[in-house]
């Protein structure tokens, strides 16, 4: 039984690119931190790090809260906005708390530990 070896011929629309090329390129994109960015991007990404700067807490949450706040980022990334996350939604709930008063008096330093 002899066995007949189909060869492909490359497509024209395949990429001049092997495996090699582009691990090395995802490679260099890990090494960074960076996939492709220009200057002003990545200058825009740094100053908005630089001018947020996050923290880790803990909450006591409800049961029933967590699983709204679960459910409705659900709705958002079901709706398009596939992005969206539980921390965007606390920011914008807390953007939302803050803005309904006039002005938020800054707490005494001695205060830091409290809750």
């Amino acid at each position: 039984m002899s066995r007949k070896f189909i060869q492909s011929q490359p497509s024209a629309l395949s990429s001049k690119k092997d495996f090699f090329d582009i691990f090395e390129e995802k490679k260099k994109e890990d090494q960074t931190g960076k996939a492709g960015l220009s200057n002003k991007e990545e200058k825009v990404i740094t100053e908005a790090k630089k001018r947020e700067k996050l923290t880790r807490q803990t909450f006591m949450i409800s049961e029933e809260n967590l699983d709204l706040l679960k459910d409705f980022v659900y709705t958002k990334r079901i709706q398009g906005v596939y992005t969206y996350s539980q921390k965007m939604a606390i920011r914008d709930a807390l953007k939302l708390l803050f803005s309904s008063v006039d002005t938020i008096e800054k707490r005494p330093d001695n205060m830091d530990g409290e809750d």
